[in-house]
């Protein structure tokens, strides 16, 4: 999700610098929401993530689609782009994701991405040869789209009496990038157990899939879980909402 949200800034420059492309977009199932209310993007391709064989197929499938296309900015270099691009004509730009330093700072905590631009800069930056224009990073940065009336109705349904709340997300993708679920018991009952948070809702948000997630605060008043109720666009702004 986190690359999805970062790469909206490259999109928003390549529509500055071409505005007459035709921009298709394509992203996992799941994180569709994220692109939809892009208005540079006139295209949302969406991809249902499979194993084994099917994977395979529906990647040929997709590329057969993907047929009058100039060029692939390939901006997350995975082992489903890189089978893609086996079966597809158009070129391939793939970003520089700085895997090695990030490696570096990971296990030796040395940051040599400290003098570089941000990650939402740094594609952009590495694709500048493609165009002899000034990257106007004002206009990439700003915020895109409008929660439609029946997003806010939902959101303000899970409002709580509370006024001021703080906000856990638990999740990583992999098993290995998250903190233990016991640890995120701890620090909510460190929570509860502090008087001077007492006026503070906890609140858990996760997807769906997460369901490591379902008991943390169970049994405590102050804890609303909701894992598995809300959409990323609510998600975000239950974000926005927090303390």
């Amino acid at each position: 999700m986190g690359d999805v949200v970062m790469q909206s800034s490259f999109v928003r420059w390549l529509r500055q610098i071409n505005p007459q492309a035709k921009i298709s977009f394509l992203t996992s199932k799941e994180f569709g929401s994220l692109v939809t209310e892009l208005e540079e993007v006139d295209e949302v391709i969406l991809y249902e993530r499979m194993s084994g064989l099917k994977d395979i197929k529906q990647i040929i499938q997709l590329s057969k689609r993907l047929t009058d296309v100039d060029f692939v900015f390939d901006l997350h270099a995975n082992t489903r782009t890189k089978l893609l691009s086996l079966f597809m004509l158009a070129p391939f730009l793939k970003v520089d994701k700085r895997s090695t330093l990030r490696k570096i700072l990971v296990s030796t905590k040395k940051d040599f991405l400290v003098a570089t631009s941000t990650q939402h800069f740094r594609t952009i930056e590495d694709f500048s040869f493609l165009s002899g224009l000034p990257i106007e990073k004002e206009d990439l940065y700003r915020t895109q789209g409008v929660l439609s009336k029946t997003t806010l109705t939902k959101i303000r349904s899970y409002k709580s009496r509370y006024e001021k709340s703080i906000v856990i997300s638990p999740v990583a993708s992999f098993e290995s990038k998250r903190w233990p679920m016991e640890k995120y018991q701890e620090l909510i009952n460190l929570i509860s157990s502090d008087k001077s948070m007492s006026e503070f809702k906890i609140k858990i948000i996760a997807g769906p899939g997460d369901a490591y997630c379902e008991d943390l605060g169970k049994g405590n008043n102050q804890v609303e879980n909701l894992q598995g109720k809300t959409s990323l666009k609510e998600t975000i702004e239950e974000i926005s909402k927090s303390t």
